[in-house]
Parts: structure tokens; sequence; C-alpha cells
């Protein structure tokens, strides 16, 4: 059995949506919602629409969403354990194939999907980055020195399309717990699911480093896809701060000086784009196209990312588009936002808009 867990935040109708897509594709599946959202109304639009058989959890509070999964694993009773964000649907076969990797891989103790940003997969979202003091030093230092910058970003391009674009599942050290499949073996040979001192973000980090640490291999299955309409949202950024100094407290306590010097080299060192082949846009109410010379016409790669080294980034790989669709605009949250077009001779365009808060 594969116990599916759902947590719900003000969003009854996605979570039902998800549901219906899990149904579709295995119709086995136990499915548990956590209603996370401490509303009385949200509780009952949620409980009139939901399918039958599903559990649902009425939380007394928020519990942010590492504590909402352990809840709903209280209830569970499945050998596979699948994480499933709200905003995420799965599409056929997806459970199937990511089931059949962990059996076939003993080693493997958790799975994700490769995701696709909509439903017509022009953008596919990249893997998961482990973070660690080292990276967050290497990434300071390539926003500010465009060499770096340049080796840094290209290195991870090729190691993301790498991943996306495989034949067979392939070995990673992060997941995102958004869409991911873990056996519940090395869930309790890890030290559970979730650390509940994490109340949103660097949890699925947190659960990553503690499986390798077990000795479980983590893999991508580029055979297996979700749609994951993953919004940037700045409100939540204000968890970051709490949670990544969690995080570094419980895996990297003797670092602390070394971050403070980062910290001040970012407070002193501006940075500087890693090409200056660089269009700024301005301030946009839509999403912009991209103006292409005549004579570089063919197949390009278009990178979507709030990172001006493009890491991370969304990918458009065959024939990109000239412009973001507008079912990816309206994703678009707020903020200062950066695309790449490459042509397959290695020659390129950047950009850059803003999307201020009353144009988002």
């Amino acid at each position: 059995m594969v116990s599916v867990l759902i947590v719900n935040y003000f969003s009854f109708a996605l979570t039902v949506r998800a549901i219906r897509s899990v149904l579709s594709d295995l119709p086995s599946a136990q499915i548990i919602v956590v209603e996370n959202s401490d509303d009385a109304v949200e509780a009952m639009s949620l409980l009139a629409i939901l399918p039958r058989g599903v559990k649902l959890i009425v939380a007394q509070s928020n519990l942010g969403f590492g504590r909402a999964c352990n809840l709903a694993l209280n209830y569970s009773h499945g050998e596979w354990i699948f994480l499933l964000n709200p905003d995420a649907i799965v599409l056929p076969g997806c459970l199937e194939k990511l089931i059949e990797t962990l059996q076939c891989h003993p080693h493997a103790g958790a799975v994700s999907p490769v995701a696709q940003w909509d439903q017509a997969a022009t953008f596919l979202l990249p893997p998961g980055q482990m973070q660690s003091p080292t990276w967050e030093w290497m990434l300071s230092l390539g926003e500010r020195v465009p060499p770096i910058g340049r080796r840094l970003s290209k290195s991870f391009r090729k190691w993301a399309l790498q991943c996306l674009y495989a034949a067979n599942p392939v070995s990673q050290r992060m997941l995102s717990g958004g869409h991911m499949l873990l056996s519940r073996q090395a869930i309790n040979e890890s030290g559970g699911l979730f650390d509940p001192s994490f109340f949103m973000y660097y949890e699925d980090t947190d659960l990553c480093r503690r499986l390798l640490a077990a000795g479980f291999q983590l893999l991508i299955d580029p055979r297996a896809r979700v749609v994951h309409e993953w919004r940037n949202d700045p409100g939540k950024n204000r968890f970051v701060p709490d949670s990544r100094r969690r995080y570094l407290e419980k895996h990297f306590p003797h670092t602390w000086f070394t971050d403070r010097c980062r910290l001040k080299l970012e407070q002193s060192w501006p940075t500087r784009p890693i090409n200056q082949n660089l269009l700024n846009l301005g301030a946009c109410a839509s999403p912009p196209s991209f103006e292409l010379p005549a004579d570089q016409n063919g197949d390009w790669l278009l990178e979507l990312s709030l990172n001006p080294l493009f890491i991370p980034a969304a990918y458009s790989k065959d024939s990109a588009p000239p412009s973001i669709s507008p079912h990816v605009g309206a994703l678009l949250g707020p903020g200062q936002y950066w695309a790449r077009v490459t042509s397959s001779s290695e020659k390129e365009r950047l950009f850059t808009w803003k999307i201020p808060n009353h144009l988002s």
C-alpha cells in the first residue's frame, strides 16, 4: 500500500485536485489530509468536496508543514509514503514507476519524479540542491566574480539537464518534499520523517541529509512526472532565516564564524552580472517577450530564475518559446527575475525584469 500525505493550507480546491490525480493514478492509495489552516470555513469547504475514503485530520492550530506531515504519518499504513503538495498533480503512471524504482534499488530510501511547471511541460523544474556553508560561499563568490559565476552557472545547468532528461533514475543528494516517495524502513532508520523544530523550509533538506547519513540512496526518476504549479510567494520568505539557522546549528555547528564572514562579504561587495550581454527590461506588468537577432534562429534553451546565476532555474529545452506562457506567468509573484536564452552553438542573451508588488 501507498500512503499519500497532503497538508492543506487555504487551498482546498487544489488539495482536492491533487487527491483526484492520485486516485486516478493509483485507486488503492491511502490518502491522508491534514487541514492546517486553523480556519473553520476552510475546513468545512474541504470536507464538503473530499472524495469518499480520504482521511481528514483537522489540526487545532497551524502546525507547520513538517509537523503536519508527521501527524498524517501516524495514521498511515502503507509500506511506501508519498509526500505531495496541494499545488501538485500526479501524472499517469507516476506512482507505479516510483514504487518500481525503489523496489529495484534496494539501497534507495527515497525517489522523486521530475516536476513539470505546467501541464504542457513547457518548463521543467530543477532538481533539488543540498544546502551547506560551502555551497553558500560558492554562490556568494559567483555572484560577485563573473568568471566564477559563469563556471558555476554552466556546470549547474549541465548537471540539471542531465538529471531531468536522463533515461534512467539518477542518484541525488537532495529531493523536494513536495513530491517524494519514501520507504517506511528508510523513515524509521533515519530518525523519523520531519524534525518538528522546522516550521517551514529546510525540513526536507534535513530529512535528505539524515537519509544519506543512514546509508540510503536518493534518486530522481525522469520516467515519472508530476505537475507542480510552484508559485513564487515572497510572503513565505520570513520563515527562511530561522529554519536556515536551525539547519546550520544542527548539521554545521562550528561554522558560525565563516558564516559571519560570508555575510559581511555580501554586505560590502556588490553583485555583478555573469555576462555583460544583459538587457534590463525594467518593471513589467506581464511576462516579457525575448527579442532575439534574426540571424540566431534555431533550437534554444530558455532558463527562468530568481537568481542571477540561474541556480536554480526552470528549463524550457525543446524549441524554447519567445515568451513565458500566461499560465506560468500567473505563477510569478513580485520579485526580480532573470531569463537566459542559449543556442546550440552556446550563443546566449540574458534578460532581467522586476514584478513590483503593485503589479503582481
